[in-house]
Formats: structure tokens, C-alpha cells, sequence
């Protein structure tokens, strides 16, 4: 069942040249997914009572053009494949011309937040999306994001109340800022971003001291940067964003 909702870009939402930034747009994405979940009777009124909730594992996400300031957008979702404890989501952004703007895939987790671990979905909930199994739509994991063999540059951070979400970890926007902060000047100035990749591998919670590394290469017709971001135990996250020169 898809689920479509309008949005207008504002100034807080934007960088120095009026685009949407990835840490809004990551933002915007969760919105429409848990607004459709609200209307659909299972919100967080639901997840805070059953002690449940989803875990984002993965995105694939490609960008032909950022929203501007000001710019009025339509966005779409559709939540699929609903496998076990495994679930595909889906989002289409189009501006006012009907043009795609951004198209993204993503893989969630269903899980159970006392216990920290997955929860199979119950029958109720996939009907609740007007059936949306894995005999409807073919479900995927997504791609694995490969280990970065090297680090060009890493920087610490230390985990923020204003981090931590309703499912009492960070939340999965906060590790774009992360990678991004680390990119080098050059590319940041000279490239836009055309596709990324994220895998989610282990959560991180309030007080973790968390460091960024990233690697850079020259990849097809632009820039590859790869990015892992780990904790005092674990590595947390890894993310591959393709750059092409901005023309």
C-alpha cells in the first residue's frame, strides 16, 4: 500500500547553496514511514506499548537532483516484502513537474526493544499494510558495503542526548553527519552526491565514543568515498557515497 504525502522545503532544512541536505533528506524519509505507520494503526502509541519497533539495516539511495529552498515536493513510500522479521521499504521524491528527484530502498528490522533483538511480524501488522508479504513483492537484502581497505582521515565523536531516538539508540540520520564531516574540503565543494549505500551494523547509545574513518578513489565518472564508523568495541556502520562533478 503506498502512501503519499506533501512537503515543503525550509531554510533550516537547506545547506550554503539552498540544496536539501542528506541529513534532512534521511530525515524526511523517516518521517512519511512513520506517518504512514500511525495511520495505519500501528505508530508509536503501538511500539511503545508492545515493546517493539523498527531497526533500519540498510539504505540504497539514489539522487538525480537534490530539493531547493522553498521548493515544494511529493513524496511517496511503500512498505514491502514483509518477511519473518525483515521488511523492504521504498520512496519515490518528485518535484512539482512530476520529475524524480530521489529513489530509495531500504531494509528494517522488526524488533523487540527490551529484549535488543528481532521479533518475527505478526499477521496483524502485514494486513494492516493491505498485505504486503513476501508473495506480493520479491523482498531483498541489498547490497553489502565493502570494508575500507585504508583511511584517508577519522575524527571522534562522542554520543549526544539529542542523538537518541524512540528506540533508545542513535538515530540512523546522525551517521551522515558523521561521514560527511570528514570528507575532504575539495570534494565536498566540487561534487554532488549521486548514490549511497549504508549498512547498519550494531547500534550505539548515549556516552559512545564513536570514530569516523573514511577512504576516497576515483570510480567511474566521479568519486567514491568510503566510510566506517566504529565504537569502542564494534564497527558500527559502513557507508559507500559515489560523488559526480558538479557541472
Amino acid at each position: 500500500m503506498e502512501y503519499c504525502k506533501d512537503y515543503f522545503i525550509h531554510y533550516y532544512q537547506v545547506d550554503r547553496n539552498r540544496d536539501l541536505t542528506i541529513v534532512s533528506l534521511i530525515r524526511i524519509l523517516e518521517d512519511i514511514a512513520i506517518l504512514q505507520s500511525e495511520e495505519v494503526g500501528y505508530g508509536l502509541d503501538y511500539y511503545e506499548r508492545e515493546k517493539v519497533g523498527w531497526m533500519l539495516s540498510r539504505w540504497e539511495i539514489k539522487i538525480n537532483q537534490l530539493p531547493k529552498f522553498k521548493e515544494k515536493i511529493k513524496l511517496t513510500t511503500r512498505p514491502q516484502a514483509m518477511n519473518r522479521f525483515y521488511a523492504n521499504r521504498y520512496y519515490w521524491l518528485y518535484n512539482e513537474e512530476g520529475d524524480l528527484l530521489v529513489e530509495a530502498a531500504s531494509l528494517w528490522i522488526f524488533f523487540n526493544i527490551e529484549k535488543r533483538r528481532p521479533q518475527a511480524v505478526s499477521r496483524e501488522i502485514i494486513d494492516a499494510y493491505a498485505g504486503t508479504d513476501r508473495n506480493e513483492y520479491p523482498f531483498t537484502r541489498l547490497d553489502e558495503v565493502e570494508e575500507v581497505p585504508s583511511y584517508d582521515y577519522s575524527k571522534k565523536f562522542e554520543v549526544s542526548t539529542d542523538a537518541i531516538d524512540v528506540n533508545n539508540h542513535v538515530n540512523n540520520s546522525h551517521y551522515f553527519s558523521w561521514a560527511l564531516s570528514v570528507v575532504k574540503k575539495e570534494i565536498i565543494t566540487n561534487y554532488k552526491i549521486s548514490e549511497i549505500r549504508v549498512n547498519y551494523l550494531k547500534e550505539t547509545n548515549i556516552n559512545d565514543k564513536v570514530m569516523s574513518f573514511y577512504h576516497s578513489k576515483a570510480e567511474g565518472d566521479g568519486i567514491s568515498t568510503l566510510h566506517s564508523m566504529k565504537n569502542e568495541m564494534h564497527e558500527v556502520c559502513r557507508m559507500k557515497i559515489h560523488w559526480t562533478r558538479k557541472q
